[in-house]
């Protein structure tokens, strides 16, 4: 499935490899790879997996993520591409949602979804609980959570 910033995308299974890179993918981690070694990245771990799986500074894979992003991201030292922004399938609202008069929801039984990618891997928010950076699992608990963090899946 080719994606492109805004794609929706679904919820990846666990201990799953469960994307296929398209051409931009495969550029970042050449990227990537050519700064911190061929070896940096896993044979058979997509793009969108390493970013789930990598925390920001926490090991080669991060300064090669890191490195990829800046060279494909800024206008001075690379190619000013757009970040890439994931849609993804976060749940699906309740049956019996209510609007704020109390009226049934067009929602309701619809999937709601959630947004993570570069921009938030490179910068991420602070969690509101516990103020440590967020990882792609805590902004879906927290768009679980809080319906002003969901986004549309179309």
């Amino acid at each position: 499935m080719a994606r492109k910033t805004g794609s929706v995308v679904e919820t990846p299974k666990p201990d799953v490899n469960f994307f296929e890179d398209d051409s931009y993918e495969l550029l970042a981690k050449g990227i990537g790879g050519y700064n911190q070694g061929a070896a940096t990245f896993s044979g058979n771990q997509s793009w969108i997996d390493t970013l789930i799986a990598t925390s920001k500074n926490s090991n080669t894979v991060a300064t090669a993520i890191e490195y990829a992003l800046d060279i494909l991201h800024s206008a001075d030292k690379g190619i000013a591409l757009p970040y890439r922004q994931y849609i993804w399938k976060g749940g699906i609202y309740a049956a019996d949602l209510k609007d704020a008069q109390g009226n049934p929801d067009p929602k309701a039984g619809q999937d709601w979804c959630f947004g993570y990618g570069e921009e938030e891997w490179l910068n991420p928010a602070k969690h509101p609980v516990t103020g440590k950076a967020m990882v792609w699992k805590d902004y879906k608990d927290v768009a679980n959570s809080n319906l002003d963090k969901r986004v549309d899946c179309e």
